[in-house]
């Protein structure tokens, strides 16, 4: 495997990982975005009243997207052990 290759692999991990957690800081992003302006607007400055409901997001996205997520990850890494079979 040469430097080239090495790059290719190390440059798709990287998109993998932005694409991987994309979905859920998408989502605690707008989660966390609505309850702070919730909280602006009724003045409830509780902790528990923005944390809450972006847990609560996170984990429904997780449930969603959870198993196309280990799917792509596990073929990436797949890919990327049967690659390491041509290291010369």
């Amino acid at each position: 495997m040469d430097l080239a290759a090495l790059g290719g692999w190390m440059l798709e991990a990287l998109q993998l990982a932005l694409l991987l957690s994309a979905p859920v800081l998408a989502v605690s992003f707008v989660v966390g975005a609505a309850m702070g302006a919730l909280q602006s607007a009724t003045q409830i400055q509780d902790p528990a009243l923005a944390t809450v409901p972006r847990i609560a997001a996170v984990l429904g996205v997780l449930a969603l997207v959870g198993a196309w997520m280990g799917t792509t990850l596990i073929e990436f890494t797949t890919r990327l052990w049967a690659s390491l079979g041509s290291i010369s």
